[in-house]
């Protein structure tokens, strides 16, 4: 208590206390705690915005960057990897992946046939299907698959792996040669080659039938042995040589074999369907006399043919090499020149082609100086000689038909194989009048 207020017996007492150490040590501790809060703070948000940049919003912007790369650029590929972080959201990275596989799904599903298409009407969100199509022109190529009613017949449910090796090896040298697979019309493979900048039209026409006289090779190989088969890892043909193996043991002696058609001229370019099903399209008579053309090598016993356009917009060195078969009417009214190239055969097929020869690897210069026609001058002048006297002048004057039967069967002489010599001579047998010559409606042009 105060002295003042005390007894003056009493006993006074003051005491001091000094807290200025305590107080001292204990704001020294105040202001490290909150200074390590302030860095926990800071690091924890450092490491926050880390996780959701690299995890969330990085994944969200390449994501869009992808959506806009496909709706400018439809058919072209997304190269963009994924990350690689293991720690990066599940669902994020499930989205990513559904973008990707979203862009070719629609590539696959649309070709470069709906590339425009898509392209036209991604902005807008969906498909006009009022949209008119577009005229364009190039080469069209028809690819038949022998006896694919006998195959399906045999294999059943099998028959899937046998069509999806010959497709797959298929479109994989048509892509090479700049031409693109677009719908398949019953048992054969639509493709088409367009005109492209800085390519002269020469060699895209070169370029076109390399793809067919390769795919023919490839496929006439005979199957591998079983001791060949363990080769076949490194082989990029190695799912079309599982197959020929496969048919082997179900089909012995059986051999792919296609018919191929090329011609040139125009089509629409346009979508076909409705909301429920979309189908990008080349619509045209030129499209349907491409088909007939490979409906027609069954006829003359040839593996491809070619319309005189075609053949005119190869190079010289390779227009040398086709040879002239017939003049044709088609759809009544279409008149159209026959050519086809004598493909020279694999050694294991009688010929003198190397069996192992990687025709794909070649470019067009080294390709034809390989796989030249083998047939001889005597034959090819001999043929010339048969199909002048068989067709005559432009309207059928001049004609000899005798003389022409004469000089197939000397063809026949020399290439007892020769489809066109054959077809010509049945042709004759069976449409010549008493006297051996053509019938008096001859115009020196067939009907088909």
């Amino acid at each position: 208590f105060p002295p003042d207020e005390a007894d003056k017996d009493d006993v006074a007492c003051v005491l001091h206390l000094n807290e200025r150490d305590t107080r001292i040590w204990a704001v020294a501790v105040d202001l490290v705690t909150t200074i390590l809060l302030s860095y926990f703070i800071l690091f924890m948000s450092g490491r926050l915005s880390h996780t959701l940049t690299t995890q969330v919003v990085r994944p969200i912007e390449d994501m869009v960057t992808l959506i806009e790369q496909f709706t400018k650029e439809p058919m072209k590929p997304m190269k963009r990897r994924f990350s690689v972080d293991g720690n990066q959201i599940q669902e994020v990275k499930l989205v990513e992946k559904g973008v990707q596989k979203f862009s070719t799904l629609v590539r696959l599903g649309f070709g470069e046939a709906g590339s425009r298409i898509i392209k036209n009407n991604m902005d807008k969100g969906v498909i006009q299907m009022r949209q008119p199509g577009r005229i364009i022109h190039g080469l069209f190529g028809s690819c038949d698959i022998r006896n694919l009613a006998e195959l399906t017949e045999k294999l059943q449910a099998e028959i899937a792996q046998v069509l999806n090796a010959i497709a797959g090896h298929v479109h994989e040298l048509v892509h090479r040669s700049g031409g693109a697979p677009t719908n398949r019309i019953g048992d054969s493979f639509l493709l088409v080659w367009k005109p492209k900048r800085k390519v002269a039209a020469s060699v895209v026409a070169d370029s076109a039938l390399r793809a067919f006289i390769t795919a023919i090779t490839d496929l006439s190989r005979p199957a591998p042995s079983i001791i060949e088969t363990p080769k076949m890892a490194m082989d990029s043909q190695k799912p079309l040589n599982m197959v020929k193996l496969y048919l082997e043991g179900r089909m012995p002696g059986h051999q792919l074999d296609v018919g191929c058609g090329l011609h040139y001229g125009w089509a629409v370019e346009t979508a076909i369907g409705s909301r429920h099903k979309l189908e990008a399209s080349y619509i045209g008579a030129q499209v349907n006399l491409t088909s007939t053309l490979q409906a027609l090598t069954k006829q003359y016993g040839v593996p491809i043919l070619l319309d005189g356009e075609t053949v005119r917009m190869l190079s010289p060195e390779v227009r040398g090499m086709c040879r002239f078969v017939d003049r044709v009417i088609m759809f009544g009214t279409t008149l159209v020149e026959l050519f086809t190239f004598d493909l020279p055969r694999l050694r294991a097929l009688g010929g003198t082609l190397d069996d192992h020869i990687a025709l794909k690897d070649l470019d067009n210069i080294a390709f034809y100086a390989l796989v030249a026609p083998t047939t001889s001058n005597d034959f090819v002048a001999m043929f010339n000689h048969g199909v002048r006297m068989y067709l005559g002048d432009g309207h059928g004057r001049g004609s000899d038909w005798c003389q022409a039967l004469d000089a197939f069967e000397a063809c026949l002489s020399m290439e007892p194989t020769d489809g066109p010599s054959m077809a010509h001579s049945s042709f004759i047998a069976s449409h010549r009048n008493a006297q051996g010559l053509a019938p008096e409606h001859w115009r020196g042009v067939k009907m088909v």
